[in-house]
């Protein structure tokens, strides 16, 4: 949840500092991809130890290349300018899609250990990432 709060500032800053560069945009993105792409998977990986069931394994694998799939369209269609319409992203943004990731394991933890209910969640939310509904910006 950290990770969602921050991702929020440095955009902001470097642009207020009017540091923006390509590196930057770049960096982000990886850092955005371990972040909201393998600590999510990882996180459900560990809470269904010591029994993983390999569909969860493949979940977690599935989420973590739909975030990876996700990220590299946005920076493709975007750039270091937006472009396109500004109040909408199309899929859900892979911060939303961790922030869902991580509520669920803190409001839920009787269930996050249940292995259905996980593997479901990541592939839902796998499909949103990499789908083209629009998603308002907050």
């Amino acid at each position: 949840m950290i990770c969602v709060l921050l991702d929020g500032l440095d955009g902001r800053t470097a642009r207020w500092l009017h540091k923006v560069s390509r590196f930057g945009r770049r960096f982000d993105s990886c850092a955005d991809l371990v972040s909201f792409g393998c600590v999510p998977a990882v996180s459900v990986y560990c809470s269904l130890r010591p029994q993983v069931p390999p569909a969860a394994i493949a979940a977690a694998w599935i989420y973590f290349l739909c975030a990876a799939a996700r990220l590299i369209r946005f920076e493709r269609s975007f750039g270091l300018v937006p472009q396109g319409d500004p109040v909408v992203f199309r899929g859900l943004p892979t911060t939303a899609s961790a922030g869902y990731v991580a509520l669920w394991m803190l409001m839920v933890p009787s269930a996050a250990g249940s292995a259905p209910l996980q593997i479901i969640l990541l592939l839902v939310l796998s499909l949103l990432m990499v789908s083209r509904l629009p998603f308002p910006r907050l």
